[in-house]
């Protein structure tokens, strides 16, 4: 009767072994593929935030003597509330010529200074689409815009904000 209870134990504590370690091995995995996942990208025309979450990405079209950058914003997971994105230049390679909201928000604060263009809305979307249409004109080489993450973020309805990664845009 000893025998019988203490193969039976033995069985049963072989086969809970198993189970915890496939449990180990699966979690291991997930959490290993989620970090993986939220590594920046900054290649042209991809996205601000982690990878694996493409917030911001944009199209540069040449257009008689000046070049239009469509940006364009998707909500991810959530609601956004609030858009805000810095984008700095050498004023002596770009000029800023005209600012005009897409079709995600009814309007687009435009606030140009020397070097450094800011842009704020506010509102509610959940999709992707076109956050504003802004125009330059290329005065030298190289011209680029950089994204400054100090002031760039995302917020969302639920209270959470999302900094922006630092990202050139080339214009050329």
């Amino acid at each position: 009767m000893i025998s019988r209870w203490s193969r039976i134990n033995n069985q049963a504590y072989w086969s809970l072994a198993v189970v915890v370690a496939g449990l180990a091995l699966i979690g291991g995995t997930v959490y290993n593929l989620q970090h993986q996942q939220r590594s920046f990208t900054s290649a042209a025309g991809d996205s601000l935030l982690p990878a694996d979450q493409r917030a911001l990405s944009w199209q540069v079209r040449p257009l008689a003597g000046q070049v239009e950058v469509d940006l364009q914003l998707s909500s991810l997971d959530q609601a956004v509330s609030l858009a805000r994105l810095s984008l700095t230049y050498d004023p002596e390679s770009v000029e800023f010529v005209s600012a005009k909201p897409g079709h995600l928000f009814d309007q687009v604060s435009v606030n140009p200074s020397d070097g450094r263009l800011t842009l704020i809305s506010q509102g509610r979307f959940y999709g992707q689409g076109s956050w504003a249409r802004l125009r330059f004109r290329v005065l030298s080489s190289p011209a680029q815009l950089r994204v400054d993450p100090a002031f760039s973020i995302l917020q969302y309805e639920g209270g959470e904000s999302r900094q922006v990664a630092e990202i050139t845009l080339p214009l050329e």
